[in-house]
């Protein structure tokens, strides 16, 4: 059922129950309940004091409208320095990461470049070394690169915006 916009309007704006607003209207909770239920109707004193009460939200309301956020409260110097703390330490610890693997993959790269050219530039390779060769190149082969890699790269990206965030307050 719908109840009383009035009564919501006051509790939410004040923070206080329905309960709290009987008290002060000198009646039940129930009772308040079943008036905002449209089961019951105020009597002329009561409604009285109830529109007044109201009348005074209202007027503070239009005084001091309260403007809709976009998410763009400003936080606290405090928080915003352990943010940074925090962003900095997790950006430490993505960057090692990713030098590891990029160290990685230059390594392979490197080790088949000089197979290839092993077999090329060494003129008296026995068939053990050729075979060393084609396991050593079939291991590379088979390495696939890390597949966190995209996504500690794209967390870095991630933490250096809000970085750049955090800096300018």
């Amino acid at each position: 059922m719908k109840t009383n916009r009035g009564f919501s309007e006051i509790t939410q704006f004040l923070g206080i129950s329905l309960t709290d607003l009987a008290t002060y209207l000198n009646v039940s909770a129930p009772f308040l309940s079943q008036i905002g239920h449209n089961k019951r109707e105020f009597s002329t004193p009561l409604f009285q004091k109830f529109r007044e009460f109201h009348m005074v939200i209202l007027r503070i309301q239009a005084e001091n409208p309260i403007a809709p956020t976009d998410g763009t409260a400003k936080f606290s110097a405090d928080f915003l320095q352990n943010r940074l703390l925090d962003i900095d330490k997790e950006l430490r610890s993505l960057d090692k990461k990713i030098k590891a693997d990029e160290e990685k993959a230059r390594q392979k790269e490197q080790a088949l470049t000089t197979y290839a050219r092993m077999k090329t530039e060494i003129a008296d390779l026995n068939e053990v070394d050729l075979s060393w060769i084609r396991m050593q190149t079939d291991k590379i082969r088979f390495f696939e690169p890390s597949p966190q890699l995209e996504q500690w790269k794209w967390r870095q990206k991630m933490l250096k915006m809000e970085r750049e965030e955090a800096l300018r307050g």
